[in-house]
């Protein structure tokens, strides 16, 4: 058995959590702008002062980009709901200094639920896969859910970023009011056709950004991140300054 599965295999918690927060401090530190291509379209979006939701955090490369983009006086709300992820976001957050950052161990939804459960699925090494944690009936990690919507009944976001393994349909149903009253942009791991769907339906299009510019897709591009974009913005988003 090779020494990393057979340390994942066991060795207890108390000795693994420390390793892997060390990691991912590490991983964030060096994390170059370009590995994520979506970034540089939240950098062309984004400005001094902009509020931003980073929904499903993870260990925080959104969360530390965009607190970068806005600048000290903006703000970062970052949301995560499996409490050793939510461990090392935190931690993330502290390294980095990121003192315009709010995290939240909540996962969001289109309902207010004090007890709700996730599942992680595990690498074959052994280790958890903190990277495709998801709502389950069958999960078995207590997680607490709320809707946007109760969450920040004034805030309002220039842009939300999604990841949330298949849930993005009841977490937009979720910011209904939101939507309404602030139109923020959002960039969303898309799992289902419902999704396209549900945007068109409150005016919003999809766009990719690419060589420098947003580009209107569709469905059939099948692309892994789609920034949705209010119509009543698309002339003035789709090139920003």
């Amino acid at each position: 058995m090779p020494l990393k599965q057979f340390a994942l295999k066991y060795l207890p918690d108390s000795v693994l959590k420390p390793v892997r927060a060390r990691h991912y401090q590490d991983q964030l530190k060096h994390y170059d702008l370009n590995d994520e291509p979506d970034l540089l379209g939240c950098k062309a979006l984004l400005h001094a002062g902009d509020v931003v939701f980073d929904i499903g955090a993870n260990i925080g490369v959104y969360t530390r980009f965009c607190s970068d983009f806005v600048g000290p006086t903006g703000q970062i709300h970052s949301l995560e709901p499996i409490p050793e992820t939510f461990s090392y976001l935190t931690s993330n957050v502290r390294a980095l200094n990121l003192l315009n950052v709010t995290c939240y161990n909540l996962a969001a939804s289109d309902r207010d639920q004090d007890q709700a459960a996730m599942s992680m699925p595990q690498y074959a090494s052994g280790g958890a896969n903190i990277y495709e944690s998801t709502l389950s009936d069958t999960g078995d990690i207590p997680v607490k859910v709320t809707r946007l919507d109760t969450l920040f009944p004034t805030l309002n976001p220039r842009l939300i970023k999604c990841d949330v393994e298949g849930h993005e349909v009841p977490c937009i149903n979720g910011a209904l009011e939101l939507i309404a009253r602030s139109r923020p942009i959002w960039v969303v791991e898309v799992s289902s056709p419902r999704t396209f769907e549900l945007f068109a339906s409150l005016d919003y299009d999809a766009y990719i950004y690419e060589d420098g510019t947003f580009r209107i897709v569709t469905p059939a591009d099948k692309i892994p991140n789609y920034f949705f974009l209010p119509r009543e913005q698309g002339s003035s988003v789709s090139n920003p300054a």
